[in-house]
């Protein structure tokens, strides 16, 4: 379960508990004093043991990762590493703000580096109704691989409702000829007839067995794969399709 999720979980119950101590006090008569004192106690401490969760869970993660990857042969690696592979181009990590790479682990293998990491950012709205400024958080799980710097720049995502939205209004994505692949995903590229010619018939079959959590972007000499923050015991999944990704490229630019 998400943070975001969590809060939402804490903060309905919070507002009711509020809601009766408001209640309450009319219906018993209280000063205004100790009906806000005691609505002030009751938010202090809902805030308090979220707090407690949300740090705890971080630290809980953060012991689990390096023990659940060591049989991968991944290792922790030098936060400042993590975060110079979080610097590069790829469109996940321009979005909101206050970005952040957490659990850092990597690994050389042959002539390839994979790195994986926890990487999030932060979301600032505005709530008219309330006149309060929101703030809401995405965390992710990521694996980064290095592939040959000659295949072109491109994201490929599951189709979904924004990006039927965008082509209705123009915005077209890359397609294939495979009517079940173009149904299904939707690939954004620089040089389409490029990107055209690295979604061989055996990719495009891998790209279908998959499941619908992952997304992929190729920029600058890398892979990334990712997906919505995924519990530690899953991350082996994630390690294993950015390998099988990368095992499904064709022959003729396999090579580092």
């Amino acid at each position: 379960m998400t943070p975001n999720a969590i809060s939402w979980l804490v903060a309905v119950p919070l507002a009711l508990a509020v809601t009766a101590i408001v209640f309450i006090s009319d219906k018993e008569g209280w000063g205004p004093w100790p009906t806000i004192g005691l609505a002030f106690a009751v938010l202090i401490v809902g805030a308090g043991a979220y707090a407690i969760w949300y740090l705890r869970r971080k630290k809980q993660r953060a012991i689990q990762i390096p023990k659940a990857m060591a049989p991968l042969g991944l290792h922790p690696i030098d936060p400042v590493a993590g975060r110079a592979v979080a610097a590069l181009p790829f469109g996940l990590f321009t979005r909101g703000s206050n970005g952040t790479v957490e659990n850092t682990v990597g690994a050389n293998v042959g002539d390839r580096t994979i790195t994986m990491f926890d990487y999030q950012y932060s979301r600032h709205g505005y709530n008219a109704r309330t006149g309060s400024s929101t703030e809401h958080t995405f965390e992710f799980s990521c694996g980064v691989v290095s592939v040959p710097g000659s295949l072109p720049s491109l994201s490929i995502d599951r189709e979904g409702v924004l990006s039927r939205v965008a082509r209705a209004i123009g915005i077209e994505d890359v397609e294939t000829g495979d009517e079940a692949f173009d149904r299904a995903f939707k690939v954004r590229a620089e040089d389409p007839a490029a990107a055209r010619d690295l979604l061989t018939p055996d990719l495009r079959a891998f790209l279908l067995s998959v499941d619908d959590r992952w997304s992929f972007e190729i920029r600058a000499g890398w892979l990334l794969c990712w997906a919505k923050q995924l519990p530690v015991r899953e991350l082996g999944d994630l390690h294993d399709v950015a390998w099988r990704f990368v095992a499904k490229l064709p022959a003729s630019v396999a090579e580092p």
